[in-house]
């Protein structure tokens, strides 16, 4: 059986290089390879892989997840994963300063607890000056070119940029 060192180095040379970061990703975050073990597989790697793998952590639970982050790190988009908001909890990813995207899967997020739960969470991180993107698997592998279309339109908006409260603050004065 081969190692998932092995996997990955063939990976690198079979793939388009955002899957490639995907699968070390999940390598990393279930622990079968490493960060040395990624960055000594990165050293033979292609040119396009390299720029991938050098984004690789362990942080991110789902391929989604990753191949969102993935693409927007390689765009110099600012984007953190696993960030926890007071009053909202852990979400998968937040954008700059106040856009959460949250990755969700139908085994996660459909039961009736947990779509409740997720758009309670939503109405509080909005009340908090943020905004959320829930994108599923689909738009992530069945639908990329259009989800990254959809995201550039988002990051080209700048609105991301601006943090919560002053979005808040901004908000309450053109009220008056």
């Amino acid at each position: 059986m081969a190692s998932p060192q092995l996997l990955l180095e063939h990976a690198c040379r079979c793939l388009e290089p955002l899957h490639v970061g995907i699968l070390a990703e999940s390598a990393l975050h279930q622990g079968v390879l490493h960060e040395a073990d990624v960055a000594a597989i990165c050293r033979t790697a292609p040119r396009q892989v390299q720029r991938v793998l050098g984004h690789a952590t362990s942080l991110s639970e789902s391929g989604t997840e990753s191949k969102v982050r993935l693409h927007l790190e390689l765009r110099r988009v600012p984007v953190r994963a696993q960030v926890v908001i007071d009053g909202v909890g852990r979400v998968d990813l937040l954008v700059g300063e106040r856009w959460i995207i949250e990755c969700d899967s139908k085994a996660h997020h459909t039961d009736k607890a947990a779509y409740a739960k997720d758009r309670g969470r939503d109405i509080r991180s909005a009340e908090r000056g943020y905004v959320t993107s829930r994108l599923t698997y689909d738009m992530c592998f069945g639908e990329w070119e259009d989800t990254v279309t959809r995201l550039d339109t988002v990051v080209a908006s700048g609105q991301h940029l601006i943090p919560p409260e002053e979005w808040i603050r901004a908000r309450r004065i053109r009220r008056r």
